[in-house]
């Protein structure tokens, strides 16, 4: 088997990549994201968190849910319903957009069902750089887990984990088999 090259793409040309998606697929990607953390007393201008993400695009989260639900023997008519998507239109299976009310911005999200995601590594700003930290140092500050409420509210033990992760947050992503690198647009 050859080893497939890395395609450096725009994020114009990534929404079109995603926009032809049909249906549901297997995909990766390295997102570069906010770690959202309290401001109250943070001793760093800004927290941002590097993820590597093994995901679905493209799923009917309703099902997804309800599969599981049946994988834990709960019950043969299982009963959950997705809310209606409370922001956003989805484009395609792999594809959402969003008006940015403040700049009239329309922005371009990649809606996924995490299967795995590696552990997080922390970056502050330092010196002008991002700068790695471990864990430690930023976890006073970082949102806490919700994924217990998550399950308790799809009535599961293991959640099915759906997020919508924006374009601009993406550095590398894998679709198909084809390896793309993100080029981000000025």
């Amino acid at each position: 088997m050859k080893p497939v090259k890395t395609k450096t793409v725009s994020l114009t040309q990534l929404t079109n990549i995603l926009g032809a998606v049909t249906h549901a697929q297997p995909i990766s990607f390295t997102a570069l994201t906010d770690a959202r953390p309290r401001k109250t007393n943070l001793p760093f201008a800004s927290v941002q968190k590097l993820t590597k993400v093994s995901a679905f695009t493209g799923t009917d989260y309703t099902a997804a849910v309800n599969r599981q639900m049946t994988r834990e023997g709960n019950g043969d008519a299982p009963a959950f319903a997705a809310q209606e998507r409370a922001w956003g239109n989805r484009i395609s299976p792999a594809l959402v957009s969003k008006l940015d009310e403040k700049t009239g911005q329309v922005r371009f999200y990649l809606p996924a069902q995490i299967q795995r995601a590696s552990k997080p590594l922390y970056l502050v700003p330092k010196s002008g750089r991002l700068t790695a930290v471990p864990k430690e140092a930023v976890a006073p500050w970082l949102p806490k887990d919700k994924t217990p409420e998550v399950a308790a509210a799809q009535g599961v033990e293991k959640a099915i984990i759906y997020r919508d992760y924006s374009l601009s947050s993406l550095t590398t992503l894998t679709l198909d088999g084809q390896r793309y690198r993100i080029r981000q647009e000025a």
